[in-house]
């Protein structure tokens, strides 16, 4: 019943399981590993890019508790023209959008001992929303203040 059919050329596997010399050389080259290149921002400069770990602070119930939104990649983007007009964006390691929000100059960011905390309109369904924000290089209240993007560079 384990036998192969008559005429059939099936080969018997061999102890380590190849079929035979054949497949060897049938087998694909290895390949270098593709680069992955950036794409081009448009209008937008990239002022400040970090690690970072984002948080919200969930008021939903009872009790208030921070949920973990992931970590990623935090860069903070100021229009090449409009210098007022920037917005912090952290993608995940897929590259997935997790938070994407405008800066105003009526934003008030606080340094606490986990990072810094603030408060944006990320989805106008859900009014305002408070994150925190832990960064790999020190991110400071003055690298999101919009009047002073022009000259704050990388932490």
């Amino acid at each position: 019943a384990g036998a192969p059919a008559p005429g059939s050329s099936a080969a018997a596997p061999t102890a380590a399981g190849a079929v035979g010399e054949d497949d060897e050389q049938d087998a694909m080259p290895a390949e270098a590993p593709a680069e992955v290149l950036r794409g081009d921002d448009g209008d937008e400069a990239q002022v400040v890019e970090s690690r970072a770990t984002i948080r919200r602070l969930d008021a939903d119930g009872p009790a208030k508790a921070w949920r973990d939104l992931g970590k990623g990649l935090l860069r903070v983007m100021r229009h090449k023209t409009r210098a007022d007009d920037a917005r912090v964006v952290v993608r995940n390691d897929v590259g997935k959008v997790v938070l994407n929000f405008k800066l105003a100059a009526r934003m008030r960011f606080k340094p606490t001992k986990a990072g810094l905390a603030f408060t944006a309109v990320v989805d106008p369904t859900k009014g305002p929303q408070t994150f925190l924000l832990r960064t790999k290089v020190p991110l400071e209240a003055r690298h999101l203040a919009p009047a002073e993007l022009d000259d704050a560079g990388a932490p």
